[in-house]
């Protein structure tokens, strides 16, 4: 997409004015594409499905955070709990993103403070099976490598040995 104009913040070399200037279209790391007006545009094309399924749901927090809400029903400050390192900012992201693709529901109760709990959609829910194999594929993985699994609320990122 090539639109003529200037790069703001920046001064442009009086020789070449003349030419146009490409403002670039900014592509997220998960492959949404932002316009200029800030709103996403959903791809209608892959290479293979898993590109189109690990749109959805890769990256570092998403299966994360599914593994918990394929558990029950959860409220924002519980499921952060259950996440160690995700920051509150990161949460709200990537649950708002699975909510626009139609994988989380937000409720919210009318009450004060509001309280609002988060679900997997039908849709979601579709997704049992995947988040399974992967389970049983990250035990395997940490048997063959011999790491364990930490204890609830006892997560390190690094462990130094003496």
């Amino acid at each position: 997409m090539r639109v003529a104009g200037t790069c703001a913040g920046y001064r442009t070399n009086p020789i070449l004015e003349p030419l146009q200037i490409v403002r670039e279209v900014r592509i997220n790391k998960c492959g949404t594409i932002r316009q200029d007006s800030g709103a996403p545009v959903k791809r209608t094309s892959y290479l293979c499905p898993v590109e189109a399924a690990v749109e959805v749901f890769g990256g570092k927090w998403k299966p994360v955070i599914l593994w918990w809400l394929h558990q029950r029903t959860w409220r924002f400050a519980e499921l952060r709990r259950q996440i160690p390192g995700i920051t509150e900012k990161m949460l709200t992201h990537q649950l708002r993103e699975l909510e626009a693709d139609g994988i989380v529901e937000r409720r919210v109760y009318p009450s004060v403070p509001p309280k609002v709990e988060y679900s997997l959609t039908e849709y979601g829910r579709s997704l049992k099976r995947a988040l399974e194999a992967i389970c049983d594929w990250g035990r395997e993985h940490m048997a063959r490598t011999g790491a364990t699994q930490a204890r609830h609320g006892s997560h390190r990122e690094l462990e130094t040995v003496d």
